[in-house]
């Protein structure tokens, strides 16, 4: 198995608790030097230009993955949670919560 294919398999198996940006960033950087190392005539195919856009969206979509990290946007919620029951009436339910 290639390093690129363990690669993403790690990231997709990531817990969003586990979540390590400057990795994904390193990861994604490592990608976009190996497409552009490949011979321009593949880099001109549609699937080379798919495939450069594709990391190009994930690399700038990092950004957000921190911000959204940050503590200041945790989870503050009481452990219940509103839902509308079939009979169009609310209630409250306990929702088990993680704390990592």
């Amino acid at each position: 198995m290639g390093f690129l294919q363990k690669a993403r398999e790690q990231w997709a198996e990531t817990l969003w608790a586990n979540l390590n940006a400057n990795l994904l960033q390193e990861g994604i950087e490592a990608f976009l030097k190996q497409l552009r190392k490949l011979p321009k005539d593949i880099r001109q195919m549609p699937v080379g230009k798919v495939l450069d856009n594709k990391m190009k969206e994930f690399k700038d979509s990092l950004p957000l993955f921190v911000d959204l990290k940050h503590e200041a946007l945790r989870d503050r919620s009481d452990g219940t949670e509103n839902t509308c029951t079939p009979d169009n009436t609310f209630s409250f339910i306990a929702v088990e919560t993680s704390t990592s």
